[in-house]
């Protein structure tokens, strides 16, 4: 069977042996189709196990039997609870493929980067420091230590509102609160986009993820990220440091 015509062949043979069986049988179905080997044809009850009694042909030397295969019941499937689609990490969707099974929960993935991202580009791309929704990080130009923020405009509109901070009686950015206090000086040229993210709840969880492994030291507080993820950043800043 390993030749290319090798089905075509056989749906030859398959025809003749159908045509003459059929030609011969006292009573012929109504129709007769075949796709492969799955076949789609009329009878009356009473007719079916005649019908499908073993049939002999020879072509040749050789000897052929024709016999049907009963139907296997095959398993019904069940609808699942619910599906999750997640996107593809070796070695971690297996695991939570593994999880789930036993739930009821179907597990599908998707790649992180498709063919239409990397092919299709209708338009330029715009600049990071134009794009909006963003988590930003600039840094004291004396102490060398960073400040993550997330605004949902431009990275040059959020600092300029830092830098007005400074003049103002009421010091509600931590920035300013620490330049005032510890007499440093804020390098603004060093504010830059770390990530872009255009939902508010995920935003503000990045901030609080960049916050805790990054190391941040004028921020107020760590952010929204529950402690559940302690463990993970205080692997990732081992491995970082």
């Amino acid at each position: 069977m390993g030749s290319p015509v090798s089905v075509t062949v056989a749906n030859l043979v398959m025809e003749d042996i159908e045509d003459k069986d059929i030609s011969t049988y006292p009573s012929p179905p109504p129709f007769w189709k075949r796709f492969v080997d799955d076949i789609i044809t009329a009878l009356p009850k009473v007719s079916v196990q005649p019908f499908f009694k073993p049939s002999k042909f020879y072509r040749g030397d050789h000897q052929l039997e024709l016999r049907a295969r009963p139907a296997s019941s095959s398993k019904v499937m069940m609808k699942p609870k619910a599906t999750v689609v997640l996107p593809y990490i070796k070695n971690v969707s297996e695991c939570i493929k593994r999880i789930l099974l036993p739930l009821d929960i179907r597990t599908c993935f998707k790649p992180h980067t498709t063919l239409r991202q990397l092919l299709v580009h209708p338009k330029d791309p715009i600049p990071v420091e134009s794009q909006t929704g963003v988590i930003y990080q600039v840094s004291c130009g004396t102490c060398h230590i960073s400040y993550i923020g997330q605004t949902g405009r431009i990275i040059t509109h959020r600092l300029k509102e830092r830098k007005q901070a400074l003049t103002s009686p009421y010091h509600f950015s931590a920035v300013a609160e620490h330049a005032m206090k510890e007499s440093h000086v804020i390098d603004w040229k060093s504010g830059k986009v770390i990530d872009i993210c255009h939902q508010l709840y995920p935003r503000c969880y990045l901030e609080s993820w960049y916050i805790k492994t990054k190391g941040s030291k004028i921020n107020r507080d760590e952010g929204l990220l529950p402690q559940v993820y302690g463990s993970l950043v205080k692997h990732i800043n081992k491995k970082t440091k």
